[in-house]
């Protein structure tokens, strides 16, 4: 199986290409992949405020498949560094939910619990009420 690093570098190479501080994550050991998603988050963040939609649907897809491995290096750190703080800054929220899946919502869920504002969360909650 390939490492973070690898996996990162075949599947979102323009989003690194392009953004000088992933591309330093990737080069630098001692960070690893939780800053390395901690600066996918303000990656996607300017590409929300610059209405990049290419780069939104290869940094959540990629999220979203790191997600779903089973082994720990990719869900782990996807969960707590990405996932868990995309709603740190209220002012993304509405655009955040639409790259959202119900599965992502209901996976991460509990992350989000004591961390957004109750409204938040509760949309949230419905969308994750549709990954039945």
């Amino acid at each position: 199986m390939a490492t973070w690093r690898e996996a990162a570098q075949e599947r979102i190479p323009e989003v690194i290409r392009t953004n000088e501080s992933l591309a330093e994550e990737l080069d630098e050991d001692e960070g690893g992949p939780y800053f390395f998603f901690r600066t996918l988050v303000r990656v996607a963040r300017r590409a929300h405020d610059s209405g990049d939609q290419e780069t939104l649907r290869r940094i959540y897809g990629f999220a979203a498949w790191c997600a779903v491995q089973e082994e720990k290096e990719f869900w782990n750190p996807v969960g707590v560094s990405f996932y868990e703080h995309l709603f740190d800054d209220p002012k993304y929220t509405d655009a955040v939910l639409p790259w959202i899946s119900p599965a992502m919502a209901w996976q991460h869920l509990d992350l989000w619990k004591d961390r957004v504002p109750p409204q938040t969360f509760e949309r949230l909650r419905v969308l994750a009420s549709k990954n039945r």
